[in-house]
């Protein structure tokens, strides 16, 4: 999905946002996993970070 929102975003946006917006999301994610972790111990806040993370940065390095 992300490889074809950065296709998207280089055809028609010619902006490079979008991997700083969804790189923000992510760090919000990683904030309220945090909080949900606290109670919830199945909940892995860092491990989900860093997936996210890797999932950008492979979608981003493909445009």
């Amino acid at each position: 999905m992300l490889d074809s929102r950065f296709i998207y975003n280089a055809k028609w946006n010619e902006g490079k946002h979008l991997a700083t917006a969804l790189k923000a999301v992510t760090v919000a994610n990683f904030l309220f996993n945090s909080v949900r972790a606290l109670r919830n111990r199945a909940v892995k806040p860092i491990a989900t970070l860093r997936e996210e993370l890797t999932y950008i940065k492979k979608a981003e390095s493909k445009r």
